[in-house]
């Protein structure tokens, strides 16, 4: 069978029924892409709003841990200080009973020079 180009009137309605549904089908998919790119654009500003909640407790986190560093610094200046206080004051003690012992061994050796005259 050739085709004229002319539509008969049995083809008409199916035609038109087909053309209808070809519609109600791309109608239907342009909801749904609509929808989802709605859903989409939502969910983007929901993030949008927590990335930036998020940096803002990322800097705070980061000005907290500079002000510990800076805390930790000096702990270790004021450890380090004390420390060579300590060292300082236990040479000094140490010197002290370098010269307590020496005034115990002075005394000794005076005591066995006196004992060594007696025997002589």
């Amino acid at each position: 069978m050739v085709s004229t180009g002319v539509v008969s009137e049995e083809q008409q309605p199916a035609n038109a029924a087909t053309v209808q549904s070809d519609v109600e089908a791309v109608e239907g998919a342009l909801r749904g892409l609509w929808d989802r790119t709605r859903k989409a654009g939502e969910l983007i500003a929901e993030l949008r709003g927590e990335n930036a909640s998020l940096r803002g407790q990322v800097e705070g986190l980061r000005k907290d841990l500079e002000g510990l560093k800076h805390e930790i610094a000096r702990k270790d200046e004021a450890h380090a200080r004390l420390q060579a206080q300590r060292a300082g004051e236990e040479a000094q003690r140490g010197a002290a009973l370098a010269s307590g012992e020496r005034d115990l061994l002075a005394a000794r050796v005076r005591d066995l020079i006196a004992k060594l005259d007696a025997y002589l």
